[in-house]
């Protein structure tokens, strides 16, 4: 590998016919698709301009990184009227990262909302519930009333 910098040893370079660095491999397995920026400290994959594909499959390192917690005995929703507080107050759902806060922190991790949004799905899930029970009690006293 004579001409290049030491920095720059066990690095795999593909350049395209005007010099470009297109790909770049890293002696750490970093890869960098495109110009402009090496990949970050913790990933091993940086692509400029965005990714097309059909299909992404993410894993969940356990069960325990999804939301079925949801639906334990133990667990206590949030009464309606604190969740629309809430809202008022911050602009953002309960446990919901605000896109001030997402921006801050570099964007978002794709397992951690996925999951936090089936938290929030499993949560309307048990509040249509609740609703529905609410109703057909209703629906019974005012068919009693009528009679």
């Amino acid at each position: 590998m004579t001409g290049l910098s030491a920095s720059l040893a066990n690095t795999i370079i593909l350049a395209d016919g005007a010099g470009n660095q297109r790909l770049i491999i890293n002696s750490s397995g970093q890869a960098s698709i495109g110009s402009g920026m090496s990949t970050p400290s913790g990933y091993k994959l940086f692509v400029a301009d965005g990714i097309l594909t059909e299909k992404v499959k993410v894993a969940l390192k356990s069960s325990g990184d999804w939301a079925d917690h949801v639906f334990a005995k133990n667990y206590k929703l949030i009464p309606l009227n604190e969740v629309e507080a809430f809202i008022k107050n911050n602009k953002h759902l309960p446990g919901i990262a605000s896109a001030d806060e997402l921006v801050k922190d570099g964007g978002i991790d794709m397992n951690q909302m996925f999951a936090k949004q089936m938290e929030k799905i499993e949560e309307l899930t048990l509040y249509i519930i609740e609703q529905n029970k609410k109703i057909e009690k209703l629906e019974t006293l005012v068919q009693k009333l009528k009679n």
